[in-house]
């Protein structure tokens, strides 16, 4: 079992829920290979929460706003679940403008672009 869960949900511009995705270590698709390479991290090549999230909301949707990544413990805890440099650079081009994620147990807000 892993140390803990990886969840992103995508939200649209009225907040309504579009996607949701896990982190997936058996899986890659080309839009997180790219992403990777663009930020010179060539080796994050298994399918991250948020950009999974990102291609399956993509396909029901355009209006692509926010995105809550929330990231818990074996014990239920919050942990940490700050987008790292390639999912930042996937949730950019993806146009979404809001972040939300935990800073243990706070939820933290980022605009993109800021």
């Amino acid at each position: 079992m892993c140390k803990f869960q990886l969840t992103a949900h995508v939200y649209d511009s009225k907040d309504r829920f579009i996607a949701k995705a896990q982190n997936n270590y058996l899986k890659s698709h080309p839009f997180q290979a790219d992403c990777a390479a663009k930020v010179g991290m060539p080796d994050k090549i298994f399918l991250h929460a948020e950009i999974a999230a990102i291609i399956k909301a993509q396909k029901i949707s355009k209006d692509l706003s926010k995105i809550r990544i929330i990231r818990l413990g074996k014990d239920g805890s919050k942990l940490l679940s700050k987008p790292c440099p390639v999912c930042m650079e996937a949730i950019k081009l993806a146009g979404i403008q809001v972040i939300l994620y935990f800073d243990k147990n706070t939820e933290q807000e980022i605009y993109v672009g800021q």
